[in-house]
């Protein structure tokens, strides 16, 4: 465990605890705060959360917002649940994974049916798309169906490696060795590529952006320029 910031530069801080001190963590040296335990793409997410609104003070009722947070983390969950109140879904295939967090049984895509047009805010997950079956242009669309006008689908995935295009078919794969050996993970259904933010960037009815925090703002926080970069898709007012 070492602090960030060593050789006379500022020292990193976590933005969810304000510790100053991270751990490697699986074979990546200063990944997780050693104080709540957040990872790299925790803090980026929770900044991010904070630029677009999430954690804006709440309208007034009825117009309490709506998100869905699948796969919540335990470092994210209590934060996001008290700023949003009763309209806060978080949701898993295995919920009894979360303890203390109740979360929705929610299987996707089949789950995909359970939620009308237009019925969230914000749509959030976190190394989420690699692990359903089926094809990433199809989930992303049926995300941005579910957002409300003006809303948000804010997510990030492993890379996206920008040099190849995106190869999926994990879930037709014979065994977890396989996976882990197309995928580098063996619960890892895809590869993502160029064609994700592609994708994005062509998909109707709203706008795509890497999400907007500066190369400074990832140092303060103990992240590399341009690595964990989050995804953002806002769905046209």
């Amino acid at each position: 465990m070492s602090p960030a910031g060593e050789g006379g530069a500022a020292a990193a801080a976590c933005n969810l605890c304000g510790g100053t001190a991270f751990q490697a963590f699986r074979g990546r040296d200063g990944e997780r705060c050693a104080g709540c335990g957040a990872l790299r793409r925790h803090r980026v997410a929770y900044a991010v959360y904070h630029r677009l609104g999430l954690f804006a003070p709440r309208p007034s009722p009825p117009y309490g917002r709506r998100v869905l947070h699948l796969a919540p983390e335990a470092v994210l969950h209590d934060r996001i649940r008290d700023a949003v109140g009763a309209g806060y879904l978080p949701a898993d295939a295995r919920p009894e994974a979360y303890g203390r967090i109740q979360c929705l049984r929610l299987v996707l895509p089949d789950g995909f049916r359970l939620f009308p047009a237009g019925f969230f805010d914000y749509v959030l997950h976190n190394h989420v798309l690699e692990h359903i079956p089926g094809s990433f242009r199809d989930h992303l669309a049926e995300f941005g169906r579910i957002l409300k006008p003006g809303g948000h689908l804010i997510f990030s995935v492993p890379g996206p490696k920008m040099s190849v295009l995106t190869v999926e078919g994990g879930e037709h794969l014979a065994s977890d060795a396989e996976r882990l050996r197309v995928f580098g993970q063996a619960d890892h259904l895809k590869l993502f590529g160029r064609d994700l933010p592609d994708f994005l960037a062509g998909l109707p009815g709203g706008a795509f952006a890497w999400d907007p925090l500066s190369a400074a703002e990832r140092q303060a926080i103990g992240v590399a320029e341009n690595s964990n970069r989050f995804l953002v898709w806002r769905k046209d007012v």
